[in-house]
This record gives structure tokens, C-alpha cells and sequence, in this order.
């Protein structure tokens, strides 16, 4: 796992603007490299995207969000013991419960893959009972 500390935008890689350094908890040293912040282009051309992404996704079929989902998975495993020794170096949280964290997340994707499976059409309910009528407005079946 390479950290170059540039913003990631589609598959770009953007590095300009102010930068920082994570630090150690432990030490109180910088961790390198230094990562860049984001501005207002950085931001909109972000929205963009993820609106472009939605669009897409929304129309997907199921086994396509489920597929999506074991590659974040696979991908998160692929990293190894590197992420581990990251995340302990940035948080100064003990290894067993980052590892802990990891695990939990490779299990709860099978159940997710499961549950698109079970929903199916379900994907228009609206849960927020703040907004029931909005809901009913966008066509959509609140629960």
C-alpha cells in the first residue's frame, strides 16, 4: 500500500494546496508523506463525480452492488498487515483492535451481499420517519 498523500478524485490523483502531516500519538513525530487539503474545485469536481456515480449505481442490478461490494472487501484484505500498521502509527490504537475492525468489516460484506440479495425492489424504501412525506411525495413506500 502506497500512501502518496494526494487527493484521490475518480481515478486521479490531485496534489496541490496546503498540505499536512499525520502524527504519531505514540512519539509525537511526523508520519510522511504529507497530505494535501482539498479546495472548492477539489470539492464541486468531487460532488460531480459522486453524482455521476450514483446515477449509475442506482440503475445497477443486484449482482452488481453485491460484485461492488466483495471487491471493496477483497480490496481492504489485499492491503494486509500494511493498513494495520498504518492505522496503528495514525490512531495509536492497539493492533487487536484494528484487526478486530478489519475482520469486522470482511464478515459484515457476505451479509450485505446477502441482503441486497433478500431486498430486492426494496432498495425505494424510505426509512427516515423525519421524512415520511418526502418519501411519499418521491414515490417511495416509508416505513
Amino acid at each position: 500500500m502506497e500512501i502518496t498523500g494526494a487527493i484521490i478524485l475518480g481515478s486521479a490523483d490531485r496534489a496541490s494546496g496546503a498540505a499536512f502531516a499525520a502524527i504519531d500519538p505514540a512519539t509525537g513525530q511526523k508520519i510522511g508523506p504529507d497530505f494535501h487539503e482539498a479546495g472548492a474545485a477539489d470539492v464541486a469536481d468531487a460532488a460531480a463525480l459522486a453524482d455521476e456515480a450514483f446515477a449509475a449505481f442506482g440503475e445497477s442490478d443486484l449482482d452488481t452492488r453485491a460484485r461492488f461490494l466483495e471487491a471493496i472487501a477483497e480490496e481492504i484484505a489485499n492491503i494486509g498487515d500494511a493498513l494495520i500498521e498504518r492505522a496503528i502509527r495514525e490512531s495509536g490504537l492497539p493492533r487487536a483492535r484494528l484487526e478486530g475492525e478489519r475482520e469486522r468489516g470482511e464478515r459484515l460484506e457476505p451479509l450485505l451481499r446477502a441482503a441486497i440479495h433478500r431486498l430486492g425492489a426494496g432498495f425505494d424504501t424510505c426509512v427516515d420517519h423525519r421524512l415520511s412525506q418526502r418519501c411519499v411525495d418521491a414515490g417511495r413506500r416509508p416505513r
